[in-house]
Order: structure tokens, then C-alpha cells, then sequence
């Protein structure tokens, strides 16, 4: 059986915005279920990141690739530090005070620790808006048998149906964002 060291660190040791984009990669980077699509010309898709009910584990082996141009000097510290000590994975813990001597960031809001007992994650941005697409429609002695919508088609001229309109743009970025979709289709 092969075991790996872990190392446990505070997320004080990362910028407020460095410990939510790792939050973020957690639950929807390249990988997750539903997750967004791998771009290699992303520093940060670079990152294996799993998400934990107190923070994220993240492996160090970016450290060792040498593969981290783009990424925050603090995270990068904590990673080298991490995989000095022979750790594969680092927890960043939201309740763990800072140890290391490292730079040591303030948290205005205190850390979200995701999943139980933590901050109540915030009411989800939704928008539903509708476009015109190409339908292709097969009638067979008076009778419907398929549709067919063609949603390769680029969004153009969105209506919002429902939800925040200030959400569309980057709704509509996320729709397109060169995930392959199926055809849509319908009938018998």
C-alpha cells in the first residue's frame, strides 16, 4: 500500500481571494461533476483541488512540475513549504490558527468553511433567458414524430425569463464555455 503525508495549514496563510478561488476550483473546477472544462492556458487548472468540510486539500505536485507561473506567491509558499516536508497534500483549515513562518492575511469576514457548520453559502446567482435556435421538425401523416433543436447555434439577442438580469452575462459566458452539447430532441 502506498501512503502519502498530508500537512494541515491555516488559511490565514492565503489572501481572502487566493482561499475562494480554491473554494471555487473545489466545487466546480475541471474534474467536478458538472465542473468547468480544462483550460490548459489557466494557471490554476493546474491545481488539484478537493473540496473538505473545514477548507480544500490541495496536492502538491504543481511544486514539483514546476508549472506555477500565475499562481499567488502565497499559495505557492505554502505548497513548497508542504512539499519540503515529503507532504502530497496540503488542508488549508479554516480553524486551524497560522503556525507557519509565512505571511499571515486578514480575513474580514472570518473563513467560509464549506459544507456543515459553516458559513451558509450564498443565495445561488440564477437566470433563465431564452434565445431563437434553429428547430428542425418531422411530420409523418399528420403527426409530430421528432424535434429536433439544434443548440450549437451562438446565443444571440437573449431575453431574460426569470432570475437576476445581472447575471446574464456571465450566465451566458458559462453557457458557452466549449462544452460539447447533444442535440436536444423530442417525440416518439
Amino acid at each position: 500500500m502506498d501512503t502519502r503525508r498530508y500537512g494541515e495549514v491555516s488559511v490565514l496563510h492565503l489572501e481572502p481571494e487566493t482561499y475562494a478561488k480554491l473554494l471555487h476550483l473545489a466545487e466546480t473546477g475541471p474534474g467536478r461533476p458538472g465542473g468547468s472544462r480544462y483550460d490548459p492556458e489557466d494557471p490554476w487548472h493546474g491545481l488539484i483541488v478537493e473540496p473538505h468540510s473545514y477548507g480544500c486539500w490541495v496536492h502538491t505536485g504543481i511544486v514539483e512540475d514546476g508549472e506555477t507561473e500565475g499562481l499567488p506567491a502565497s499559495l505557492l509558499a505554502v505548497l513548497r513549504e508542504a512539499h519540503a516536508s515529503d507532504a502530497a497534500w496540503v488542508l488549508f483549515d479554516a480553524d486551524l490558527e497560522p503556525l507557519l513562518d509565512l505571511p499571515v492575511f486578514e480575513h474580514p469576514d472570518e473563513p467560509s468553511r464549506p459544507g456543515r457548520g459553516g458559513t451558509a453559502s450564498a443565495e445561488p446567482q440564477r437566470v433563465v433567458f431564452s434565445y431563437l435556435v434553429p428547430v428542425h421538425v418531422e411530420v409523418e401523416d399528420d403527426t409530430v414524430t421528432r424535434v429536433v433543436v439544434i443548440d450549437e447555434t451562438p446565443v444571440t439577442d437573449p431575453k431574460v425569463v426569470e432570475g437576476d438580469p445581472a447575471y446574464l452575462d456571465q450566465a451566458l459566458a458559462a453557457s458557452d464555455n466549449g462544452q460539447d452539447w447533444p442535440s436536444w430532441r423530442f417525440g416518439y
